[in-house]
């Protein structure tokens, strides 16, 4: 029995006691940051479903789900469900396809049964997940604190400072992926740590594969997410230039100093190429992505030095608590008070750590306030605050130094701390006046203080008050005891003030802050709201249902529009989630997407070839063909469903599904496959009017000069057939357009189109062009040039359907001022075309009216569909099928062109070209052929033999120092 006793306290030591301690003080520190979310998923009473809106809740939430499965389905590198076809790997590289802890969840959810699941579910999940990380998160900043020696009260305060900032909480429930690049920092410089301890060992005594662990967590660091791995990357450098160097006291000489801190950097270097040779399966794919995306955007205009109201919120940004803000603007970090008693510390007699610690801080803080330097770490793009978790790590890291030395040298004197209320005292009654300077300056602003800011504040004087008694000799053993948890203890309770989503916020029912929002009323159903939301009605589940049921065969191919995509919010249930992406979540394939990362390629063939129109000018998204049928009939698109009622009229072509009232099947759908007996060089399409590009899509295939030139078998049908001549243009004169509320100068018109004129737009301008009666259905093509003389953002209303334009400086304005709007004449003829104008002063320039006619339509249809594929499947990223063409012909399958697709024709490799600027093409003879495609990513293999050579190579070098020094030990 005595020997059990001895046993279990051999094992629970007081230290392990108090680590554990510590431990489970951060788990209820990581439970409290997300109190706000956590009673919706215990059936609690406080029950109204807290999420994310816009942005986060479009992308990232169902880019999870997706995600999954498409893994459960064995297929990480090509998905018909997003827009019109798209790389996986590569394009949701900026969210989660490269993320260590995506996959984790991931194993944790199929554990479950939760992969793949529901918004709702995805939701509860990345509650735990968030939860998860955070722990980890100050776990690490808590072992890294304790392996520099600090007490663990402050390596608790720092874990707090850290992981509880209101960075991390802000993108926690929201840009999740963001806040994995918190979890390497603190995991470097552990590892950093080590390496330095190797370092400074006798030589005799030295590891050789004391760099490796640093090696192998800058590899996980670069493979999560290219684009931090770029932040912490540069910040990496200025770490290690600051604590590679040994002071002069440790070395003979300044030069001797100079040239092992050289030699130190030139190793750190060295182990970070290796480290991006083992992270090269993630790193080069997620890059080439981002290269290759449609981000374009107008050049970002700042200021080197921030102007002068910013300094003027300075003390808000960096002590109080409430700021709300966009990306370009100040983050808040509601830091302890204490921190600025780290001002009158002594550096001289500070140790060199300290010293350190303190210059990195400071580094951090002064570039935080210069817009170039937010700007450099968004690509150069738009100042953006997605780098200052780095501000946050390098004051946390500091905390702990600082304690001790402010305790050392007695700083907390009490005129400095009457200095600091006094400070408080200021900023506090001068709070609304420079905010309001501040907000009409920069782009954010900060709430009310309150009695939880005065608690916040009060509870840290406090904590300054007790680290004056700490610095005293007279303290007996036990108060000095307990004086550092009293502070710790004082400054964590002002946290939980701080916290935007903790128990504060919980308990007075704020809940809807910094993007947050909220689905249920009091006494709804809020997973009944939240079904509604992001799967639809009743109506439009079954709708949904309906094409599902039709993807689950390979043996079938559609694309599928949802009308209501085109809208950004729903007004009965206030709130701003937007639905591009929501078929992410009902499997179907849309062709429509919402992404940081779409593809340039098929983008701009949608937005600039061919000007497609959306309700937004965006980079980010494409929504639809814009009723424009001749470009959904050659895309495959073969139903639309949740459309108006207002326009199902003139949805010619299309009827309604036998099986539900908001499904409308398209009669000239093409499918996958369409066969063209003719082609015309791009030199020739690219004199076309948009009109007669659409209706060329249906008659002949278009392809570049030069790869007709170097191939005789394309050669030969390059007199594009006759082209039948169904576009005609509308005139548009004096006597066929009327100005409403409008003061037209310097107009110019000339062979009917109105080349030129300035309008000034009055309420309710209006230009109404007066159309003729046409004898078949078919659509008219408004097109024209338009710029706001002032450069602000405006609204267009055409025939009903809102267009917005952003301002000249937005950052995500696509950079096009031509726009091309669809109105199909369908079975009901069109008098007029109405375009509302907000007021303003507009350049017009090239007005022309097109009708493209649907009279030949049968016979395009038919024409095109000559040569279908037999047995054709369509799975992920393999396509297959039975070619029997009656003559010469180029088979165009309507899959966005890329070289990662290899195709073979009775199996021997086959040449691929494009066609019509994006289709995938295939030249073939008279007779019958089998086919087959299969999507490759080239850069992931080329990347992964990288990574592979690298590990094995590391392997074999490691496993020979091991072996080596075994022998050594034997021998001894």
């Amino acid at each position: 029995m005595n020997q059990t006793k001895n046993t279990f306290r051999s094992i629970v030591t007081p230290n392990r006691l108090k680590t554990a301690s510590c431990f489970l003080l951060i788990v209820a520190l990581a439970c409290a940051t997300h109190a706000v979310f956590l009673p919706q998923f215990f059936n609690m009473s406080f029950d109204p479903f807290t999420y994310y809106g816009g942005d986060a809740t479009a992308q990232m939430v169902g880019a999870v789900s997706f995600l999954e499965r498409s893994i459960l389905e064995g297929n990480l590198f090509w998905s018909w469900e997003y827009g019109l076809g798209g790389d996986l790997y590569e394009q949701f590289s900026y969210y989660y396809s490269t993320s260590p802890f995506f996959y984790a969840m991931f194993l944790i959810k199929l554990a479950f049964g939760a992969a793949g699941g529901s918004f709702e579910s995805a939701q509860e999940w990345r509650l735990i997940g968030s939860i998860l990380k955070q722990i980890l998160c100050m776990t690490l900043m808590f072992a890294l604190v304790r392996q520099e020696g600090k007490r663990r009260t402050w390596a608790v305060l720092a874990a707090a400072v850290y992981g509880c900032s209101p960075w991390y909480i802000d993108n926690s429930f929201a840009f999740d992926f963001m806040t994995d690049a918190m979890i390497w920092l603190p995991a470097i410089v552990l590892a950093f740590n080590v390496l330095k301890r190797n370092w400074k060992a006798p030589v005799q005594e030295r590891k050789r594969l004391a760099w490796l662990p640093l090696c192998l967590v800058m590899a996980l660091c670069l493979a999560n997410n290219f684009y931090f791995a770029y932040i912490s990357l540069l910040f990496c450098i200025v770490f290690a230039l600051i604590f590679a160097y040994e002071p002069l006291s440790a070395a003979k000489s300044r030069k001797d100093a100079l040239v092992t801190w050289a030699k130190r950097i030139a190793s750190l270097a060295g182990i970070v190429i290796v480290s991006l040779g083992l992270a090269a399966i993630a790193f080069f794919p997620s890059v080439l992505a981002f290269l290759g995306a449609d981000r374009t955007q107008v050049t970002p205009t700042f200021d080197f030095f921030a102007p002068i109201e910013f300094f003027g919120i300075v003390p808000e940004a960096l002590f109080f608590k409430g700021g709300s803000y966009f990306a370009s603007d100040s983050q808040t970090y509601a830091f302890p008070l204490f921190i600025l008693l780290a001002l009158a510390i002594d550096y001289r007699k500070a140790s060199s750590t300290t010293r350190r610690k303190s210059l990195l801080a400071a580094i951090a803080i002064a570039v935080w306030m210069i817009p170039l330097v937010s700007s450099a770490m968004n690509g150069f793009s738009y100042p953006s605050n997605r780098w200052c978790y780095l501000v946050v790590f390098a004051v946390a890291y500091a905390i702990p130094d600082w304690l001790d030395a402010v305790i050392a040298q007695k700083t907390a004197k009490p005129v400095i701390i009457a200095g600091i209320v006094a400070f408080v005292c200021l900023c506090w009654f001068t709070h609304d006046a420079r905010i309001e300077a501040a907000s009409s300056i920069l782009d954010y602003y900060f709430t009310e203080l309150g009695k939880s800011d005065a608690l916040m504040l009060l509870l840290q004087l406090v904590a300054m008050a007790l680290l004056y008694i700490a610095a005293r000799d007279d303290l007996r053993a036990q108060t000095r005891r307990l004086i550092g948890p009293s502070i710790a203890a004082c400054l964590l309770a002002s946290m939980l003030f701080a916290m935007p989503f903790g128990p504060y916020s919980l308990a007075s029912g704020y809940r809807d802050s910094s993007g947050a929002e909220t689905i249920g009323a009091p006494g709804s159903n809020p997973s009944a709201d939240l079904q509604e939301l992001f799967e639809g009605s009743d109506q439009t589940c079954e709708a949904y249902a309906l094409l599902s049921e039709k993807t689950d065969s390979n043996q079938t191919f559609f694309r599928s529009i949802d009308e209501e995509t085109v809208a950004d919010g729903r007004d009965e249930l206030d709130h701003l989630a937007r639905y591009e992406n929501r078929s992410w979540l009902m499997g179907t394939y849309p062709v429509s997407v919402y992404n940081s990362l779409i593809g340039k390629d098929v983008s701009q063939w949608i937005k600039l070839d061919h000007h497609v129109s959306s309700t937004a000018l965006s980079a980010s998204h494409y929504r639809g063909f814009d009723h424009r049928l001749f470009i959904e009939n050659a895309w495959g698109v073969q139903y639309k469903f949740n459309t108006c009622v207002n326009e199902a009229s003139n949805l010619y072509g299309y009827h309604i599904a036998e099986n539900n009232p908001l499904v409308y099947e398209n009669e000239h759908a093409l499918g996958i496959d369409l066969w063209y007996d003719s082609c015309l060089p791009q030199s020739t399409a690219d004199a076309w009017t948009y009109a007669q590009k659409d209706a060329a899509l249906m008659q002949t295939a278009v392809v570049d000069d030069s790869t007709i030139a170097q191939n005789p078998a394309l050669n030969t049908l390059a007199d594009g057939g006759d082209l039948d001549d169904t576009v005609y243009a509308i005139d548009i004169t004096p006597d066929t357009v009327t100005f409403d509320n409008c003061a037209l100068e310097s107009e110019v018109y000339g062979d009917g189109v109105l080349a030129q004129a300035t309008i000034t737009a009055d309420e309710n301008a209006r230009i109404s062009i007066a159309l003729p009666k046409q004898s078949t259905p078919g659509e008219y093509l408004l097109e024209f040039t338009a710029v706001n003389t002032d450069g602000s953002s405006w609204t267009m209303t055409a025939n009903g359907e809102e267009f917005w334009t952003g301002s000249s400086n937005h950052r995500w304005k696509y950079p096009t001022e031509e726009y091309v709007l669809c109105f199909p004449a369908g079975d009901t003829a069109l008098q007029t075309l109405d375009l509302e104008l907000e007021a303003g002063t507009y350049r017009i320039s090239d007005l022309r009216v097109e009708f493209n006619s649907y009279q030949n339509m049968d016979a395009w249809t038919n024409a095109r569909n000559a040569c279908n594929l037999e047995n054709l499947k369509v799975n992920g990223g393999n396509i297959s099928g039975t070619a029997r063409p009656d003559s010469a012909g180029i088979l165009a399958l309507s899959v966005p062109y890329s070289n990662n697709w290899k195709c073979t024709v009775n199996g021997e490799e086959h040449e691929t070209f494009p066609v019509n600027g994006i289709f995938t093409g295939i030249a073939l003879d008279q007779g019958e052929y089998e086919i087959e495609l299969h999507y490759t990513n080239k850069a992931f293999i080329a990347s992964a033999t990288i990574s592979c050579i690298t590990a094995l190579a590391l392997a074999i070098w490691a496993g020979a120092v091991l072996v080596r020094q075994r022998k050594q030990r034997r021998t001894i």
